[in-house]
């Protein structure tokens, strides 16, 4: 099956964890799965799968129409150089909270700055905060108070988790009895949209020439080209995919047999002069024995079609 969806879970935004109502986790489900909430757009990733009925994601849950502004006074105290106490109110948003205490504490991924010099720490699950004032310790009576978001439960919600995906690029699948189907559409469809537009996928984009002129063996997902420069006459050979010429040269083609049907190459002419591709003894080149680059970016791609035939393709 491609998704599980048996039961309801309960979650708590700004935590990673899952928990399942009359779900069986540990036996459908495995780290790497896709996570959604039904009718929410974003998908999380199972990190692990703690018990039958508890899940924790690679990601904290968040909705933002379901977080509490919490203020609250933590304490009055008079000399203090270090503080530590713990939140009434959990899980905390992460980002969202900020602490005054004689200077004023705030938060970046668990770590406090203060605007005096201080440093601090915050639990965002368990709430527990450290205080280290620095310079500016405590030394009169002092009112230490809070302002954080908190993150609401929600409960008994419809979800659902992808557990099949495609052998290539891990976009998710589905099938019929599957809910949410446009989302999990949608979520493929940006996966595939930011794989394209990654710079590192050369083999779906048009390769530049400095990219070309590199010599040696060229390697991108599901294309692997050997590319060769040459200034001086050339005999190519089987393992030649692209030669890139720069100098008024004579290519000696390939010899066109049975044994390297099927074989490709391509001649791009990089200088500004003349080069020439020229066949071994009967061969031709769909009828011609040599192939005259005139200008700079003159090209052929050819294959070797039978004995003696290279076509242009």
């Amino acid at each position: 099956m491609s998704s599980y969806s048996t039961g309801s879970v309960n979650l708590e935004v700004g935590s990673a964890t899952v928990k399942g109502n009359s779900t069986l986790f540990t036996t459908y489900i495995s780290a790497g799965d896709a996570f959604k909430v039904n009718g929410e757009e974003a998908f999380y990733e199972v990190a692990s799968v703690v018990t039958a009925t508890q899940l924790t994601l690679s990601a904290r849950y968040a909705d933002s129409s379901s977080q509490t502004t919490i203020a609250e006074n933590v304490a009055s105290t008079t000399s203090a150089t270090t503080y530590s106490f713990s939140l009434s109110e959990t899980p905390i948003i992460a980002g969202y909270f900020v602490i005054n205490a004689s200077q004023r504490f705030t938060d970046s991924a668990g770590v406090l700055t203060g605007s005096e010099g201080g440093v601090g720490t915050v639990g965002y699950d368990d709430g527990a905060v450290t205080l280290d004032f620095g310079a500016t310790s405590l030394s009169a009576t002092s009112n230490i108070a809070a302002s954080y978001l908190r993150g609401d439960p929600k409960n008994a919600m419809a979800y659902q988790l992808i557990r099949d995906f495609t052998s290539n690029h891990l976009l998710p699948e589905q099938n019929l009895n599957d809910s949410d189907k446009s989302m999990t559409y949608t979520k493929a469809i940006r996966m595939i949209d930011a794989d394209l537009s990654s710079t590192s996928n050369s083999y779906i984009r048009n390769l530049t020439a400095t990219e070309l002129s590199m010599s040696g063996v060229l390697t991108t997902q599901g294309l692997k080209l050997n590319v060769r420069e040459v200034v001086t006459d050339y005999s190519m050979t089987a393992t030649d995919n692209v030669l890139l010429v720069n100098a008024s040269i004579t290519i000696e083609m390939l010899t066109a047999s049975t044994s390297n049907k099927g074989y490709t190459c391509k001649i791009l002419n990089l200088s500004g002069s003349s080069c020439v591709a020229s066949c071994m003894g009967s061969d031709t080149i769909e009828g011609d024995g040599t192939i005259t680059f005139n200008n700079q970016y003159d090209s052929m791609s050819c294959m070797v079609a039978t004995t003696n035939l290279y076509i242009i393709i």
